[in-house]
């Protein structure tokens, strides 16, 4: 008997120590599922690239790839309209302003490590790197990426275009934080970390096709 309440009020010191995010994290996770069955999948794979990704919206229907600045049709929130992007500016600033036309509820972190960011409810992390033409020992054209947090995870996972996911960087390595992450891959070395991002996680898109895959 003595034991059993030992037991128990173990649990509770433990209980009452976990911040209220915590308990809101463990019973439901704010931030997408990590599916690769989903994203490498052939209808998938292929045309919905990092950022489709990092927005968690992908579709069957998609025939290109899309970029920041689109609207709607790139995957922005439903009526956000195409902001006539200039596809010779590749600066944080400018891209902070893309991301913003389509996602009107995107909160941009000014921190410099993951642990420093502070995502309201219902929001979930992403980050933008780039790869402009002022890149060290590496020449190509010009490029963007994202990553993003994954539920029930410490890790961040990506999709380099039409690659499948990963959870790796460009070493081979787990990515605990992609701002300290190596990004230095064959086609691109995204050197510039623009910023974090706490986006709202809006699952209609990511579970419609799901249930279309049978997934």
């Amino acid at each position: 008997m003595i034991l059993t309440r030992l037991v128990l009020f173990t649990i509770c010191i433990v209980l009452l120590t976990l911040s209220t995010s915590a308990l809101v994290e463990y019973f439901m996770c704010q931030r997408p599922e990590y599916n690769s069955k989903l994203w490498n999948h052939g209808s998938i794979q292929t045309y919905n690239n990092c950022y489709i990704y990092a927005l968690n919206k992908p579709k069957t229907t998609r025939t290109r790839k899309t970029s920041p600045g689109l609207g709607e049709m790139g995957g922005g929130e439903y009526n956000t309209r195409d902001f006539g992007r200039d596809y010779s500016n590749y600066t944080c600033n400018y891209f902070d302003q893309l991301i913003k036309n389509d996602i009107p509820g995107a909160i941009k972190q000014d921190v410099d490590s993951i642990d420093k960011v502070n995502c309201p409810p219902d929001h979930y992390e992403i980050a933008l790197v780039l790869d402009d033409n002022k890149t060290p020992n590496k020449s190509g054209d010009d490029d963007f990426h994202f990553y993003r947090k994954d539920c029930d995870t410490e890790f961040w996972s990506h999709k380099p275009g039409s690659a499948p996911v990963t959870k790796k960087d460009a070493s081979g390595n787990l990515i605990l934080d992609p701002q300290h992450s190596d990004r230095n891959f064959s086609n691109h070395n995204y050197y510039k970390f623009c910023s974090y991002y706490c986006i709202p996680n809006k699952t209609g898109t990511y579970e419609s096709t799901k249930e279309e895959l049978k997934l």
